[in-house]
């Protein structure tokens, strides 16, 4: 929290400062922080919190097709290692997972769980 106030603070005193002289200029800063604040979200909620992936192959038709695109969900995974378990996916839910062999991504659906 102290980290959060140490990065906000100068920069709220400069804006209140740049607002009392110039009205254009504290309403250009407010602008600047609204969009540096919405790009930084949208950077951490795409990358980390939905990833996007394109199919290549035709191994899951007729549900995807080869150049479809997609989004996965990344929250169970998140949640599982937040709070230390193994995350299990459930029957019928489409997963990315990487090949050993190479560096490829594979989109596999789960038909059996484990102990099956």
């Amino acid at each position: 929290m102290r980290l959060i106030r140490a990065i906000i603070r100068p920069w709220y005193r400069a804006k209140v400062r740049l607002h009392r002289r110039s009205y254009v200029l504290g309403a250009l800063m407010h602008v600047g922080t609204v969009v540096a604040i919405a790009f930084i979200a949208i950077f951490v909620f795409t990358f980390y919190i939905l990833q996007p992936y394109e199919v290549s192959g035709m191994s899951m038709y007729p549900t995807l097709h080869d150049g479809d695109r997609l989004f996965i969900l990344r929250t169970g995974k998140i949640f599982a290692n937040l709070f230390g378990t193994d995350y299990v996916p459930e029957r019928g839910e489409i997963i990315v997972f990487e090949s050993r062999v190479n560096d490829d991504k594979w989109i596999k659906r789960i038909v059996g769980l484990p102990e099956e």
